[in-house]
């Protein structure tokens, strides 16, 4: 996601966290390795590919010897996940990078604008010149004949945080 989109959709979360009051509740932050083993990545190189290619920035709290830990919030834990899932599934990064654009923080949490719950489809359809990336309501989702890639954001979602819970046990 570019920089300035980036940014724009950090201010619309925040928005949206301090329209449910939630911004004071401590969101978990999720190590590296914990974050890698989830996903079933190496704990070094394709996760640091995935956060350099498509703009991740995780935090960087504390300093140690060796320099500062990277910790991830559970979006960018989501994001991460979507992007894994499409690159197992063969996509190139142009197509990747379509999907993550079109993907916005809200898809990823499974709530709309007003924070009802909103389980959500990422579809990718064939277009003129590249395939196109678009977001629909799970319940509202009709299969299109240029549709020829489906993917429910809820159960990424749940099942990388089944994922995490079982490897912190």
């Amino acid at each position: 996601m570019p920089r300035h989109t980036r940014i724009q959709a950090e201010q619309q979360t925040d928005a949206m966290l301090d329209r449910w009051g939630i911004r004071e509740l401590e969101q978990p932050h999720f190590l590296a390795g914990d974050v890698a083993n989830a996903l079933g990545l190496s704990t070094t190189v394709p996760l640091h590919k995935f956060i350099v290619r498509y703009g991740l920035e995780p935090e960087r709290l504390g300093k140690g010897r060796q320099g500062t830990r990277r910790y991830f919030a559970p979006l960018d834990v989501y994001r991460l996940a979507l992007i894994a899932r499409m690159t197992s599934d063969g996509f190139v990064s142009d197509v990747i990078e379509e999907a993550n654009d079109a993907v916005q923080d809200d898809n990823l949490l499974g709530v709309d604008r007003e924070g009802n719950s909103q389980p959500t489809v990422l579809v990718l359809q064939r277009g003129a010149k590249a395939p196109a990336a678009r977001v629909f309501g799970a319940a509202s989702y009709k299969h299109s004949e240029r549709d020829y890639y489906m993917l429910a954001l809820d159960e990424l979602r749940e099942g990388i945080n089944r994922q995490l819970q079982k490897d912190r046990k």
